[in-house]
């Protein structure tokens, strides 16, 4: 009877260890980049198999494919120096998939020419002014509303990230002066991907950038390398230097290179606290982890 016991425990544990081995796992978001579709804190289930798990070094095919809208689990693409099972985990909602077109415009993204409404819960930035005297953290409680950050203390004016319904309570509050949209200016060269003085593009302003896919031919130059600088020398593992205007890739003169993999490109939706794409870039498919299970 004890031997039996101790079998049928052996078979649960490995029957354990394959679910969060290929199938699912688990994280707590640790940050409010995707408020208000996750909150900070939040437990999330992860769906790996819809990806291919990670196992031995290789990534397993995936059951289903990754795209346009999906909620993703994946890893930090600018970590260089740990291997894939230390580099911290993030989740972004899919913006762009390889080949596809992809622009901002007026915090609006579109698509291959085709504009893509906001996620119900997307949160945008705001700058609100309320009336003198005013207990402006015990109002903003009211309505849910975190995040806000002090512009002008004496004068009561905010800024803040707002779904729609918490702008439209704002906005109807005697108590609140007004409410506007915050427009970020193009020229956000110092943190806006691909960080480079010939692109003068912000989180509201970007693009247009085609998502690169394998087997696409790219024409490279000193104006257009800081975009694909990670995908050849990091992703890809080439030796790229510019000398008198000219790239040289693994010792050798060239004007252009062929994308070996596939490539995405991530969005917060809380679109103005944001740390995804704009920031870091591309995502290599075999950086994508899973998909968040129950979350549209």
């Amino acid at each position: 009877m004890k031997k039996r016991v101790i079998v049928i425990a052996l078979i649960g544990l490995l029957i354990v260890g394959f679910i969060f081995q290929f199938v699912l796992t688990w994280h707590r978001t640790d940050d409010e980049t995707m408020e208000a579709t996750l909150s900070k804190g939040e437990l999330v289930w992860i769906n790996k198999a819809a990806v291919g798990a990670w196992f031995l070094g290789m990534k397993m095919p995936g059951l289903s494919a990754i795209e346009t809208n999906d909620v993703v689990y994946y890893a930090y693409p600018e970590d260089f120096d740990n291997p894939m099972y230390e580099k911290e985990r993030m989740i972004s909602r899919v913006a762009g998939c390889p080949g596809d077109m992809l622009k901002i415009r007026g915090k609006t993204l579109s698509v291959n020419n085709k504009k893509i409404p906001f996620p119900q819960a997307t949160k945008l930035g705001y700058r609100a002014m309320f009336n003198e005297g005013v207990d402006v953290q015990k109002l903003l409680s009211k309505y849910g509303i975190t995040q806000a950050e002090s512009v002008i203390d004496s004068l009561g004016i905010y800024e803040v990230p707002l779904t729609e319904k918490m702008r439209d309570s704002l906005r109807k509050d005697p108590k609140v002066d007004y409410v506007r949209m915050i427009k970020q200016v193009r020229g956000g060269a110092n943190r806006i991907f691909p960080k480079s003085p010939y692109r003068s593009w912000s989180e509201d302003d970007f693009g247009p950038l085609k998502i690169p896919r394998v087997g696409d031919v790219i024409q490279i130059d000193y104006r257009n390398y800081d975009i694909y600088r990670n995908i050849i020398e990091k992703f890809e593992g080439h030796d790229v230097i510019s000398r008198e205007g000219e790239m040289y890739i693994d010792g050798k003169k060239s004007n252009s290179y062929t994308i070996q993999n596939d490539y995405y490109f991530v969005l917060d939706d809380n679109r103005d606290r944001f740390f995804d794409s704009r920031e870091f870039g591309f995502v290599p498919e075999n950086y994508i982890l899973g998909k968040v299970i129950g979350v549209k």
